[in-house]
């Protein structure tokens, strides 16, 4: 095996980076959407209700604005898999960057560099840890504005 190939491996854990078109699933990629075909995102993996991602910051953040980037397609796969957080490993800095995907399309900025569509979220909204990314998110619940009735609750 080429020694690229080899340090790929390593850098993801042992897991061959199968193409996007691949009907080939890592164990704990999610399997099957809401269509039933197969995917997976093309850059880290899924894992439960976590997408993993490892970079390397010299190579992969964006410089202006200061920001980690994803592909638009992996976002929407990891979120049709029911991914709730995203996680970033940088292994430079051995830093965790946490956020939700919620976060990534409200505050995040689309934009395409001949990698395809993209969409970038600048550092002052990541978390360092995943219990700061699950705090500081909005929760997708009823407002207190409505009625008990319609919030689905008895009014007791």
């Amino acid at each position: 095996m080429p020694r690229h190939t080899e340090a790929a491996l390593r850098e993801q854990g042992g897991k061959r980076d199968w193409s996007a078109g691949s009907s080939s699933l890592s164990p704990g990629d999610c399997s099957t959407g809401r269509s039933g075909y197969q995917q997976r995102a093309r850059h880290g993996r899924i894992g439960g209700e976590v997408w993993h991602k490892t970079v390397r910051a010299s190579a992969h953040m964006l410089r202006a604005p200061r920001a980690w980037a994803m592909d638009v397609s992996d976002l929407d796969v990891a979120e049709r898999c029911g991914v709730r957080l995203i996680h970033v490993l940088d292994l430079e800095q051995l830093r965790h960057y946490w956020v939700t995907p919620a976060t990534v399309r409200a505050q995040g900025f689309r934009f395409e560099r001949k990698h395809g569509p993209q969409v970038g979220l600048t550092l002052d909204h990541w978390a360092a840890s995943r219990k700061d990314a699950e705090s500081a998110s909005v929760p997708e619940r009823c407002t207190e504005s409505e009625p008990p009735v319609v919030q689905g609750r008895l009014p007791w």
